[in-house]
């Protein structure tokens, strides 16, 4: 469930804008690093975010152990990186899913428009931008995605039965802010 989330939200993320440039570099995965998502170019490639000095943060230590155990209500044990993101887990389907992406302005404002559901809730003191949404159709499932530090980063929390609040997500979006 966790990987089908990230994975739909993921779909906004590789926007290009009108000057056809990339929102955001792709993911690769080395060696050194299995399981765990990098932006880095290949030797031999630019990029605009190689150039700036921006370098890919590993989603894994943007929330603590002792915070997704807060916001689940039970102890996930350890974060488990994905090529993507990274999860904790506990069952029936509850879960905090982390993903960041080198972004800027423009990727974190293509992000907000692809949302495709309802209007997404500004929140502040939160990276440099953010927004919350939380569906009425899915009002298990919230998710927070920031701007901050050349990072587009997104949390979403699913609590079935237990319902997901903007507060929530805003409370684990402060806490992988502070850490960029």
């Amino acid at each position: 469930m966790a990987a089908s989330v990230l994975m739909l939200a993921g779909c906004g993320s590789d926007a290009t804008s009108s000057s056809g440039a990339a929102a955001s570099a792709p993911t690769t995965t080395t060696g050194s690093q299995a399981g765990v998502a990098s932006n880095a170019p290949q030797p031999g490639t630019t990029s605009s975010q190689s150039r700036a000095g921006a370098a890919k943060v590993d989603a894994c230590t943007l929330i603590s152990q002792q915070e997704a155990t807060a916001a689940l209500g039970a102890d996930p044990g350890p974060a488990v990186p994905h090529s993507l993101h990274c999860d904790y887990e506990l069952s029936g389907g509850t879960f905090i899913a982390v993903s960041a992406q080198l972004g800027n302005r423009m990727s974190y404002d293509t992000e907000r428009q692809l949302t495709g559901g309802p209007t997404p809730q500004d929140v502040s003191g939160v990276g440099e931008a953010a927004f919350v949404i939380i569906t009425a159709d899915l009002p298990d499932l919230g998710t927070i995605v920031f701007l901050k530090s050349s990072q587009v980063v997104r949390i979403s929390l699913s609590k079935p039965g237990a319902g997901s609040s903007p507060d929530a997500v805003t409370t684990l979006g402060k806490a992988a802010a502070g850490r960029l």
